[in-house]
């Protein structure tokens, strides 16, 4: 089959939806699907020479309006370049991974016939504040195949839009995310700490504000805290660790290859996610795979993953004081080595990239039989 994976940003800049659909598009291409991704030239994240070589897969990129500041008008220059792509390319699927892809290849379908899945990494409510979001997002849930990514997602596709999605969690590489010594954690002489780790985007979404307050009152007098990531916020926050003086109980050590992240999860005793919202984080799944316990926020598909007791804790969303006693908690508690064998088993019987692979090849031929 000719499948075209499309979402506005990709490898290598860091993001869940960027480390997805990097995995899905090798692993297809691996099993003899000729897979195109279509994204957009990153130039901020140093790939205009494109020198990357992606195996097993081509990458086809184009030029739009990139801004922080309006995301949705970034994926919407994106998209319309989408349009006339699939009114000359031929495809036999299109899987769009962010709303204005969707909507465009949705469009782009009654003049070619090419079905559509859709995959959407988050939500937009049809009250939301700009009209645009949700006619955009409503629009895009017009695909031949809507994907919910978590229960979470599910039930909000269903009560929001009437929507009964396909259920096909997020996936992750259990071979190569497994527990193994770290070599970051000696370069940063942390033997003798308890180890937080947050991996991902200094943004307002992830909550680091909430995270580093609560980490400024946490009691356990060896707990260490490592960020790992890059964003808009990311001098804010680290700015903030100074300002609650324990700029020397934290480590920024910026984004990270994708050769290294293992490395990066095992250098952590707990992993810890202050989201203000979710999808089903990427990053989670990996750290989980990893063998690693997690204190998480209690929204979206963090509820999912994480069961108070059982693999971690769960902690009230912007509430630093809540997220303290849970990071307490979690650190020197004496079953902390169950709570990550219980986070590795859940991901093997759940959550692992084969079962994820399988069932969009089940939902591809399906339309593509149609």
């Amino acid at each position: 089959m000719k499948i075209a994976i499309c979402h506005a940003y990709f490898y290598p800049k860091p993001g869940g939806p960027e480390i997805l659909t990097y995995q899905l598009a090798s692993s297809l291409g691996k099993a003899g699907e000729e897979v195109t991704v279509l994204t957009g030239n990153l130039k901020r994240w140093g790939e205009t020479d494109l020198k990357i070589n992606f195996k097993g897969f081509k990458v086809l990129r184009f030029n739009y309006l990139e801004t922080d500041a309006a995301s949705l008008l970034t994926k919407m220059t994106f998209g319309l370049a989408l349009f006339f792509h699939f009114l000359l390319k031929k495809y036999d699927v299109i899987h769009a991974h962010d709303a204005p892809s969707a909507f465009f290849a949705n469009l782009a379908r009654k003049f070619t016939g090419v079905p559509v899945v859709f995959t959407p990494h988050y939500f937009v409510s049809k009250n939301h504040w700009f009209f645009l979001y949700p006619f955009i997002f409503s629009n895009a849930l017009k695909a031949d195949a809507v994907i919910s990514i978590s229960d979470w997602m599910e039930k909000k596709l269903k009560d929001e839009y009437g929507i009964k999605p396909t259920q096909i969690f997020n996936g992750v590489d259990t071979a190569r995310f497994s527990r193994n010594d770290s070599k970051l954690r000696k370069e940063l002489n942390l033997d003798d700490k308890f180890v937080f780790l947050f991996v991902g985007r200094f943004y307002p979404q992830k909550g680091l504000d909430y995270l580093m307050r609560a980490f400024a009152s946490v009691k356990t007098k060896k707990a260490h805290l490592i960020l790992a990531g890059d964003g808009p916020d990311f001098e804010k926050i680290k700015s903030l660790s100074s300002e609650l003086k324990v700029g020397d109980k934290t480590s920024f050590i910026g984004p990270i290859d994708n050769e290294k992240i293992v490395d990066v999860y095992n250098a952590c005793d707990c992993f810890v996610l202050s989201s203000t919202w979710e999808g089903l984080a990427i990053v989670l799944l990996e750290a989980m795979s990893c063998s690693k316990p997690a204190v998480v926020t209690a929204v979206g598909g963090n509820i999912q993953l994480v069961k108070n007791g059982l693999n971690g804790f769960l902690a009230k969303p912007k509430d630093p004081k809540d997220l303290a006693k849970c990071l307490d908690r979690m650190a020197g508690n004496p079953k902390i080595g169950r709570f990550g064998t219980a986070s590795r088993k859940m991901i093997l019987e759940k959550y692992s990239f084969e079962i994820m692979i399988s069932k969009y090849k089940r939902v591809y031929l399906r339309l593509n039989e149609k």
